[in-house]
């Protein structure tokens, strides 16, 4: 398995300079807040492959957020999904539960926690992107400042009528496996927008509230991309997410 990722060095200069994007330490850098797309995936499924390709395609889109979580509950099948985390599965069961559906399932494709569907359906995972895309905007002002070796996160507006739990995710940009067994056995695939750590920062119940973030534990981490979700509770309806870019 090799992972695509920027040195520790380069992370440290890119949180340097992007500080965020600041010189004065405290000022904000107000972020973006988009839809969130949400693909449950594994290593160990054959029906896999078309949605992971699709979550490439839209991993370069600039208008949504889109991460790939690797599942766990296919290694019995004969091959150990090497991206799969225990938190991944049970995050996915919460959206299932949160949704009232009975089951999980692979390739699963999450909206904004508010809406599901097959991952390698294409006209319907667009359609399903684009009424996000035009839906009301929930009013939740996301924003950055640096000091010394830390980051704060604050967010502002009307909490919602649930309390939101505030995450950050970090995922690999590109990464690349051969299968070695399983029903994939022989076949070598590159994945986009893996997720390699997920870490809840805190509930949001102020009108105002910040969140530190740890710049030089992440930097350490070496990973490619950094997001904000905001969400009731832990896998409920996304009020907001926010890509972090350090390029």
């Amino acid at each position: 398995m090799a992972i695509v990722g920027r040195t520790i060095a380069f992370a440290l200069s890119c949180l340097t300079a992007f500080s965020l994007g600041i010189a004065d330490a405290g000022e904000k850098v107000v972020l973006r807040s988009q839809p969130l797309i949400e693909l449950f995936t594994s290593q160990g499924c054959n029906s896999c492959p078309p949605a992971d390709a699709l979550l490439a395609e839209l991993a370069d889109r600039q208008d949504i957020v889109a991460l790939s979580w690797s599942i766990d509950y296919w290694d019995y099948l004969g091959w150990r999904d090497t991206f799969a985390q225990p938190e991944h599965t049970a995050r996915q069961r919460g959206y299932n539960q949160s949704l009232g559906l009975s089951g999980v399932y692979t390739p699963q494709l999450i909206v904004d926690g508010r809406l599901q569907t097959v991952g390698s359906r294409r006209d319907e995972v667009l359609a399903l992107i684009e009424q996000r895309l035009t839906a009301k905007a929930a009013g939740i002002r996301l924003a950055l400042s640096r000091s010394d070796d830390a980051m704060s996160l604050t967010l502002s507006g009307k909490p919602r009528d649930v309390p939101a739990t505030v995450w950050l995710v970090e995922f690999a940009d590109v990464a690349e496996q051969d299968i070695e067994d399983g029903e994939l056995q022989g076949n070598s695939y590159t994945y986009r927008h893996v997720v390699r750590y997920s870490e809840k920062l805190g509930q949001w119940t102020a009108r105002s509230q910040s969140f530190v973030l740890d710049a030089v534990a992440i930097a350490e981490r070496d990973n490619d991309g950094h997001v904000v979700i905001v969400q009731e509770d832990d896998t409920g309806p996304v009020a907001a997410a926010a890509l972090i870019p350090l390029d």
